[in-house]
C-alpha cells in the first residue's frame, strides 16, 4: 500500500490523500470567505489575560428587555462576568449597552454576527429578553473589536446630542463595508 505523510507527519494511505487535500482546500476557501468577519471579531481579545479562560455560569432564564434599560442594571453590572472587563474599551462598551439599549437597538453591527442571528449591535452585548428574567451578558463583544468600535462611535455621537438617525448614518458610513450587517430597523424619525 502506498503511504505518505500529512502535514502533521502522520502516515496517510494514498487513497485518503485526495480527501485530505479536498478538506484542506475547503477549509482555506471558508477561511478566505469569512476571514474579515473572523479577524474583526478577534482583534480585541487578549487570551493571555485569562479573562475568557473560565466562563462564568449564567442562568439561561435571565435576559434584558429590548429598548429599555433593565430594572436590574446596577445589580447586573455589579455581578458582571469577567469577560466584560477584558480591557477598558470593551468594559466601556458593555456599560453603554447595559444602560442605553434604547440607543444600540437601532445600530447595526457589521462584524458578521448576523450569521449568529443578531439583530443589532445590542445583541453583541446582551441576550434577548425572557419574560420575568434579569440581565444576561453576551460574550461576543468581549472578543470582537468591531462590535466595540461601533458601540464607542455610537456612545460618542450620543454624548454629543446627535439624533438616532444621525448616529445610524455615521455607523453605516463608517463600518458598512466590513461584513454583512445585521438586519436592524431604522430608528424612528
Amino acid at each position: 500500500m502506498d503511504r505518505s505523510k500529512d502535514l502533521a507527519g502522520a502516515v496517510v494511505p494514498s487513497g485518503h490523500r485526495d480527501s485530505l487535500h479536498g478538506a484542506a482546500a475547503a477549509l482555506i476557501v471558508l477561511t478566505l470567505l469569512t476571514g474579515s468577519a473572523l479577524t474583526s471579531c478577534s482583534a480585541a481579545h487578549d487570551s493571555s489575560s485569562g479573562a475568557g479562560a473560565t466562563m462564568p455560569t449564567m442562568d439561561a432564564s435571565t435576559h434584558v428587555a429590548v429598548g429599555q434599560a433593565p430594572a436590574d442594571a446596577a445589580e447586573a453590572w455589579a455581578a458582571k462576568p469577567a469577560f466584560v472587563s477584558v480591557n477598558q474599551e470593551t468594559e466601556e462598551a458593555y456599560a453603554f449597552a447595559l444602560y442605553h439599549p434604547e440607543v444600540l437597538r437601532w445600530m447595526p453591527c457589521y462584524c458578521g454576527c448576523a450569521a449568529m442571528n443578531h439583530r443589532s449591535n445590542l445583541d453583541c452585548y446582551l441576550r434577548p429578553t425572557v419574560v420575568g428574567g434579569g440581565t444576561t451578558f453576551e460574550e461576543h463583544a468581549s472578543y470582537c473589536d468591531l462590535c466595540v468600535k461601533i458601540t464607542l462611535l455610537t456612545k460618542h455621537r450620543y454624548a454629543q446630542g446627535a439624533s438616532l438617525a444621525a448616529i445610524r448614518q455615521a455607523v453605516d458610513q463608517t463600518f458598512g463595508g466590513a461584513a454583512p450587517g445585521t438586519e436592524t430597523d431604522l430608528p424612528p424619525a
